[in-house]
């Protein structure tokens, strides 16, 4: 239609319709998407519910070099404390110098445990 020319009260009707047309196309399709999201995050959810739960805590275990003829004292104390309650060494770690170059050197030693969380308390919320 060009720029000079009025449309007539047909034509403006006609584009007001394809315009409502196009409106509520553009609304069913968002309200679908919605509903699609929705029961995906459900399934989702669903689905996770039914994972084992697990809780981790890690142990720094520091010392300075010059270790109790290279452990950790009391390292198997902790752990047999900690796995009386539940706890399993998944992974370990450490930082420093290892070498122990320098009788000032600190070395850290991390311990990473797990235990199946319980589920029957709500889960607290992270810090």
């Amino acid at each position: 239609m060009s720029p000079f020319r009025r449309e007539s009260p047909e034509e403006k009707a006609d584009r007001e319709r394809a315009e409502a047309a196009q409106r509520e196309q553009i609304v069913r399709a968002q309200t679908e998407r919605s509903a699609a999201e929705a029961v995906a995050r459900a399934e989702h959810d669903a689905w996770v519910a039914t994972l084992p739960k697990w809780e981790y805590l890690v142990l720094t275990e520091s010392a300075v070099a010059g270790w109790e003829s290279g452990r950790v004292g009391g390292l198997q104390e902790i752990l047999n404390h900690h796995a009386a309650e539940g706890w399993r060494v998944v992974a370990t770690t450490m930082s420093g110098k290892i070498e122990q170059a320098f009788a000032a050197d600190k070395n850290d030693m991390y311990v990473i445990l797990e235990r199946p969380a319980r589920t029957d308390e709500p889960e607290s919320a992270p810090n």
